[in-house]
Formats: structure tokens, sequence, C-alpha cells
């Protein structure tokens, strides 16, 4: 009502007081695209900045990426989300596929191809992509459970890294993800039976031919 009046301090204050009860996502940015239409961009990116600070967690830092790249159109600032959620948010939160992925894709969509696949080829050695069949790992990297959703964006990760690969990589950037395709059918194939000599001879072909 006060923003319809045009009374914009009073609606700010109203926000203000609605911040005061710790809402949800939804609440900040509504907070923030109302700075926005008021053109005071500056504005909306500190209220977008307390959100995430109020909860700092993988959603938060991700919403406020999302939200600075399609609305803020501040890509830097995008840039520094990505960064300080793999670098500050607690191991737990940071190993989220979805951080990687995003991350990725938003490098990606900038035409920062090497960049994109930086980012890729880190999340395939932290959280060991590809080693094992993906579906099938019980276990994070702390050997806490995985849950389903997080086996399913990982998934969804190791398959958008090897699309990428196909859609920018060279020939050496192939030939790298079909490595690790080959590393992980032999690991499951020895790992299911230790007595499969040909896995075994096949497995240490590989590692000869192509190990570094």
């Amino acid at each position: 009502m006060e923003e319809m009046v045009g009374d914009v301090t009073k609606c700010r204050a109203a926000f203000e007081r609605w911040m005061d009860w710790h809402p949800d996502d939804a609440a900040w940015l509504s907070y923030a695209r109302f700075e926005v239409r008021c053109k005071q961009l500056e504005k909306a990116k500190e209220v977008m900045k307390r959100y995430v600070n109020e909860y700092p967690c993988a959603k938060s830092f991700l919403k406020l990426a999302k939200w600075a790249e399609w609305e803020a159109k501040d890509f830097s600032l995008a840039r520094k989300v990505y960064e300080s959620a793999l670098t500050d948010l607690e191991p737990e939160e940071a190993r989220q596929a979805r951080v990687f992925k995003m991350f990725a894709s938003f490098e990606e969509r900038q035409g920062e191809y090497q960049r994109a696949r930086v980012i890729y080829r880190h999340a395939v050695k932290l959280l060991r992509l590809g080693e094992t069949s993906i579906t099938s790992r019980q276990v994070d990297e702390d050997g806490e459970e995985l849950s389903n959703y997080e086996k399913g964006k990982r998934d969804e990760l190791y398959q958008s890294y090897v699309a990428f690969e196909k859609k920018h990589g060279d020939r050496k950037g192939i030939e790298d993800v079909i490595l690790t395709k080959q590393r992980a059918e032999y690991n499951q194939r020895v790992a299911t039976d230790p007595l499969d000599y040909d896995a075994w001879f096949e497995f240490a072909k590989l590692e000869e031919d192509h190990g570094q």
C-alpha cells in the first residue's frame, strides 16, 4: 500500500520491520525487488547480502548469485558469490553438487569455458564423480550417508560435465571424460568380482596406456 501511494520511505520502513521477524527468502527477494523498482540497485544488493548473512547456506548463496546475474545484471557479483559459496560455507553446504553445477553453468553462459572446465574438474575430483557408480554411492567424502536427492544431483553434475566437454572440449578433454568413465566401469567390475581377471588385465592396460 505504501509503495502504491508513492511513500517510499514508509514502504522501506515496513520492509525493515518485516525483516526483523527473520522471514524466508521470498520476503528478502521482495524487498530487493522493491529497491530495484525505486532505482536503488546498491540498496537492493545490500538487502540480498543481508539475506545471505541471515541464512548462510548453499540455498541463500545460490539465490543471491542467480539474482545478481538475472535481475541485477551484475556478473562480477554473481561470480564472487559463487566463489564465496565454495570457500566460505561449511563443507556440507559447499560440496553440494548444485553449487558446482550452477557455477559452471554461469561461467559457460558468460563464455568463460576454461573457468567452467576448471569448476567441473574440481567437482569431479572433490566429489569423486565417476569413480564408482554414482547412483549406488551411499556416503559422502566424510563418511556421511548421501541423500537420494544429492546422489541424483551428483549424477546430473557429472552428465553436465560430459555434455560440456562434448560441446566445448578439445580432443584431450573428451578423452579425459571417456577415461574417467572407463575407470568407473573397471572399478565397478573388480569391486563386484575380485576374481574377474579379464577386468583386472584390461584395467591395468588402461592405466599403462593412459595413467598419469
